[in-house]
């Protein structure tokens, strides 16, 4: 039966504000995904991150794969999508485990345990390591080797069980760098692993050589493969003098893993500044078995 145009024009009336309504839930649902997406970015860059244990260096007390919520509001605010604090509080307390970004490859993120607080003297007798003069007792780590690498060993194996008495930098600590020693606050550093992880740090805050993802490299090489008179040659050509005087700009941590003669941390790379400090595991969340407050 023909429709009146009255009844036409009623029904491109009613088509219309169903077309409109359409549109108007569609856009409000993608406005509410956006949010929801925008939300969940700040959140995962500003306060809380999933991390997964990358290596057994904190074997037993974190293993292999375990999935952590990470509190990233633990020392600080940094400004979006960069590793720069904008605000620092919170102090780290020794002993903690600390998530940050290591100094040699800070495209990769690290879990281990903070040792050593900014200003503190350290010292690694086989195997055992001397806070401020003291042995404090040591639960958590492990010895799965039963070899003991004296000072009389080979450099790159004595590091991991012996090392000399050393101050963890803190800020204002002035290091002078010479041919081929280093000197902190005045006194020469004779352990010479402690005096390259002093002349590490100095070229890192100098930006000396190139600053990659995974590092900073020299011609090629990586800083850390450096020899400690190459270091030396490479801060003293950037100062243009026969010795050169370094100002600690922040203050820095000395990190180990529990599973203490398998692990790649301080003792071979060097220092961690606050600045690289990401925040504190709060929460095991996978898998399902290992549920719960991570182990302190």
């Amino acid at each position: 039966m023909p429709q009146n145009e009255e009844e036409v024009q009623v029904e491109e009336e009613t088509a219309g504000k169903k077309s409109g309504t359409h549109k108007e839930e569609t856009w409000d649902w993608i406005k509410s995904l956006i949010s929801a997406l925008v939300i969940a970015l700040l959140i995962r860059e500003f306060v809380i991150q999933a991390f997964t244990i990358p290596t057994g260096s904190m074997e037993s007390t974190m293993l292999v794969g375990d999935h952590l919520f990470v509190n990233k509001l633990s020392y600080g605010f940094k400004l979006p999508f960069t590793t720069r604090k904008l605000v620092s509080w919170g102090q780290v307390k020794r002993d903690s485990i600390v998530v940050f970004l290591p100094p040699h490859e800070v495209d990769r993120v690290y879990v281990k345990r903070c040792k050593g607080l900014p200003g503190d003297k350290l010292e690694l007798k086989d195997k055992a390591l001397y806070v401020n003069g003291e042995l404090p007792e040591d639960l958590v780590k492990k010895h799965r080797d039963s070899n003991i690498y004296s000072r009389d060993s080979a450099e790159s194996e004595r590091v991991r069980d012996n090392l000399k008495l050393f101050k963890v930098p803190k800020k204002g600590d002035v290091l002078e760098i010479k041919k081929e020693d280093v000197l902190l606050s005045g006194e020469k550093v004779s352990d010479k692993q402690i005096a390259k992880l002093y002349a590490l740090l100095a070229a890192r805050e100098q930006n000396i050589g190139e600053k990659k993802g995974d590092g900073y490299y020299l011609e090629g090489q990586k800083l850390e493969y450096l020899t400690l008179p190459q270091l030396c040659a490479e801060i003293l050509k950037a100062s243009g003098k026969e010795t050169a005087e370094h100002k600690v700009q922040e203050d820095y941590y000395f990190m180990m893993g529990d599973n203490r003669d398998f692990s790649l941390d301080s003792r071979f790379w060097g220092f961690v500044p606050r600045g690289l400090l990401i925040g504190r595991p709060i929460l095991v969340w996978m898998p399902v078995e290992r549920f719960g407050l991570p182990p302190k």
